[in-house]
């Protein structure tokens, strides 16, 4: 840890020591006052260095910078000195390079063997990862000894876009180029890019030696420098600072025909126990809508990892526990009085919570007998117990209506299975000196404000005399005759210049709350209030425990409104400090508000973020999403007018075909079927609508939005789906054996029109998608890319020159037929992971 200081820092503290166990004075003349202001300064640099916050001095980082130059020359040296060097070609243009001529570079990287491990039984590769792999070794080969972040991403000018067309002539055979031969090959396009040459060539001018003259210069050496990868890429070409990459017909054909004949399999990940928090309404109230979207994105997440190959743990973290229990059981008592042998009969859990609400606060004999009955709770009293269970078993067949209508499962384990367990951690804490007691009091600090003053103000607060108190601002301990500013302390940084300040406790019996100061600048987190009673830190870092330490969770994911995110870093961070094996990356990024985890140690942990649900008012004002009377909105209710909604638009949609005379009006849903398909809209449309917007923002929920069979909605992707459906079961395509035709036919072949290249080249970055989604937990990647396949299928099936039937030859195009039914494995698969519900007719 000294070390880390720099030398110059070990010289001053070393000459401290000697004059201090001498008693000469400090160099320049410093009093004993300075010395131990500089020891207090020192010693908060060392606990920065273990809280992980240090920041290292600029002498440090020079001393850094020169060992990684050297690190480079002294490997350069070595490669040359062996033979193993490449010329430079400075001031070259745009060089294409075909791969199967790149024999040299990084040859020890079997490419081949990493295609076949990617494709196993269960998975299928991941191209952006395999092609990250394959130029980090063209890196390592072609600049030895430099540490550099090197990633491959799909060209912006491979697959869809989203809200746009593909390019091409439109309809009736005009798809490719006018006058291109019959029997020409697709036109092959850069379907992924490597833009990291000028970040390399940036670094390599900063080492120094002999470095490259040009970024293409730096872009053509890594292209000589790609391992052999025939079977992988068809050409690579350095343009500027850019690298495109063209995947080969032949190895896309093959990944295409696996996904119509296996399936859509996950790309590989190593299997991890994952535990998802999500749901969590509170007991004895009705689900409504702020619940929405933590049960729908939770869900989604869950499927995701479970698709992935990982073990979840779907947790539903309710409320039931607390003091507002005490005037539900008094009420039941006087309501239901044989509830000891009969369930009481409550239908409406809602009014039953209100009513006992307002006998709670106008009853001042109620609201005592209310209050023996939390007490009776805690102690585990059997009637009173039974009782609680009554009210909490209602709840749960309210909320399983909610959650078998949108198809979520999950487990509920709610805070008072953790009252045990809260109680072990307070006596755990205290035993490891981890606790302090004291009272927090909140003071205004402005310009000049002293330590004196605030002293004054908590004196005055408390009655504690300034003279016996101990004042911490988050996790230091203040003293007298230091600004303020030197703590932190800044008056522009806080609403009204408030700020809270904590007054330790005198005495074991002074009431006094139990902090845990979790890491330097954030406030403490609140482990046992002065009632003695305990707080969601508590709980959470109770559950925490619990699910690293008995759960062996590999992972934990709390789904959970934005508006707790400050909760969530106080209390990862106090995990941390427990000593909990949760990765200090992970509670740092979350602090910072980073996706993802780039060197995760440890059990990672994420608090998956989400933003409100709004709607339009009649004046066209974003407001929170209340009923016309200002209440809040159920679930139950919700969905129920979804359903309502998908019924009007089926309807209004068929006397519109029908009035233009469209055939297909003429297909009739009876009552069983029209009752699936609108319940099936409904909640697709629900879940889509909230899944495909970034969930960090806040949306407007509009059922005429969502229920669109134009754009971006659930309508218009299922749509894409049942048109696929439509091909499939044509009688010239039932009849053939698709796995006998898979083995002879390639996909990707010179009469496949190029918007069919298209289609390929999006299904084959599936797995890539995949990993990108679990990795970020963003649901709304999928979504995009989903639609962007939905938009292509539209289009193709639109299309005279792609039909399945060959109108010259009278014979079944099979290429077709395979790129349908791998387009539908992989739009089965995300409509599963969404959630979506596929409907019979259309």
């Amino acid at each position: 840890a000294v070390s880390a200081w720099g030398p110059e820092r070990r010289v001053k503290k070393s000459q401290a020591d000697d004059r201090q166990r001498t008693g000469e004075s400090m160099a320049g003349g410093k009093t004993a006052a300075e010395y131990k202001a500089e020891m207090a300064s020192l010693k908060r640099e060392l606990e920065a260095l273990k809280a992980g916050t240090f920041e290292p001095s600029p002498a440090l980082k020079k001393l850094r910078e020169e060992n990684s130059k050297l690190s480079y020359q002294l490997a350069t040296l070595a490669k040359n000195a062996s033979g193993g060097g490449h010329g430079h070609r400075g001031g070259q243009s745009a060089k294409r390079v075909k791969v199967a001529a790149a024999a040299g570079g990084a040859a020890s990287v079997d490419v081949e063997a990493i295609l076949a491990a990617e494709n196993g039984a269960t998975t299928s590769a991941d191209l952006c990862s395999v092609l990250t792999r394959l130029f980090k070794a063209a890196v390592a080969s072609a600049y030895p000894g430099m540490e550099a972040d090197v990633n491959v991403s799909p060209s912006t000018n491979s697959g869809g876009k989203k809200g746009g067309k593909m390019k091409g002539k439109g309809k009736k055979g005009k798809g490719e180029a006018e006058g291109a031969a019959a029997a020409a090959p697709p036109a092959a396009t850069p379907t992924y890019q490597c833009a990291d040459a000028m970040k390399i060539f940036g670094k390599l001018k900063k080492m120094g030696g002999a470095a490259p003259k040009s970024v293409v210069e730096v872009a053509n050496k890594i292209v000589e420098s790609l391992p052999k990868a025939d079977a992988l890429l068809d050409k690579v070409e350095a343009a500027g600072g850019f690298i495109n990459i063209t995947i080969s017909r032949a190895f896309l054909s093959k990944q295409i025909t696996r996904l119509a004949t296996v399936g859509a399999l996950p790309p590989p990940a190593p299997s991890q126990t994952v535990t998802v928090d999500f749901s969590s309404p509170n007991i004895a109230k009705i689900m409504h809508v702020g619940h929405l979207r933590s049960t729908i994105i939770g869900e989604s997440i869950s499927r995701l990892l479970e698709y992935v190959g990982h073990k979840v743990i779907r947790m539903n973290h309710v409320g039931d526990w607390g003091t507002q229990f005490g005037m539900l059981i008094a009420n039941l008592k006087d309501k239901f009085p044989n509830f000891k042998t009969e369930a009481p009969p409550i239908e409406d859990l809602l009014e039953f919570y209100k009513e006992s609400k307002k006998r709670s606060d106008t009853e001042p004999e109620f609201k005592l007998r209310a209050a023996r009955e939390v007490v009776a709770l805690q102690g585990g009293e059997p009637d009173v117990t039974r009782a609680w269970q009554h009210i909490c078993d209602v709840s749960r067949r309210e909320y399983a209506k909610v959650y078998a209508r949108l198809q979520v499962t999950n487990t509920e384990q709610g805070e008072s299975f953790y009252q045990s367990r809260m109680l072990a951690l307070l006596k755990d804490l205290g035993e490891r000196d981890l606790l302090v007691r004291g009272q927090t009091i909140q003071v205004v600090v402005e310009d000049g404000t002293t330590y004196e003053d605030v002293a004054a103000a908590i004196e005055a607060a408390s009655g504690v005399p300034a003279a016996k108190q101990q004042i911490y601002f988050n996790e230091t301990l203040l003293e007298a005759g230091h600004e303020l500013s030197e703590y932190g302390i800044d008056p522009a940084k806080a609403q009204d210049g408030k700020f809270h300040f904590m007054l330790k406790a005198q005495g074991p019996d002074d009431p006094a709350c139990s902090f845990l100061f979790a890491r330097k600048g954030m406030n403490p987190l609140i482990v046992q209030k002065t009632d003695g009673g305990f707080g969601y830190h508590t709980s959470d870092l109770a559950c925490i425990k619990y699910r690293v330490e008995e759960l062996k969770s590999d992972w934990i994911v709390y789904v959970v409104d934005a508006g707790q995110s400050l909760h969530f870093q106080q209390v990862f961070a106090g995990a941390e400090k427990m000593g909990l094996s949760v990765c200090p990356s992970c509670v740092e990024r979350n602090i910072n508000g980073d996706p993802v985890c780039s060197k995760c140690s440890g059990v990672r942990i994420d608090h998956v973020a989400f933003g409100v649900v709004q709607s339009r008012d009649d004046e066209g004002k974003v407001t929170k999403f209340k009923t016309r009377e200002g209440d809040t909105v159920s679930l139950q209710w919700l969905l129920d007018e979804g359903v309502k909604k998908a019924a009007e638009f089926r309807s209004k949609a068929a006397k519109e075909k029908e009035s233009r005379g469209q055939e297909n009006a003429k297909i009739v849903l009876s009552e069983a079927e029209a009752a699936e398909a609108d319940e099936a809209i409904a909640y697709s449309c629900i879940k889509y609508a909230d899944l495909s917007h970034d969930r960090i923002r806040d949306y407007v929920f509009s059922f005429d939005s969502m229920l669109s069979p134009k754009g971006d909605t659930a309508v218009y992707l299922i749509n894409a789906y049942a048109r696929i459906t439509q091909v499939l079961q044509k009688p010239e395509v039932t009849v053939l054996d698709l796995a006998k035709e898979a083995a002879r036919v390639d996909i990707i072949n010179p009469s496949l029109p190029l918007k069919g290249v298209k289609i390929a080249e999006h299904l084959v970055r599936f797995p890539e998608k995949v990993s990108r989604t679990a990795a970020a937990l963003m649901p709304n990647y999928l979504c995009e890319y989903l639609y962007e396949l939905a938009s292509m299928v539209h289009e193709f099936y639109s299309d005279d020159e792609c039909r399945v039937l060959d109108r010259k030859t009278g014979t079944t195009r099979v290429d077709m037929v395979l790129l349908f039914v791998a387009a539908s494995k992989v739009m089965e698969r995300l409509f599963n992971v969404i959630g979506l519900q596929v409907v019979g007719k259309m």
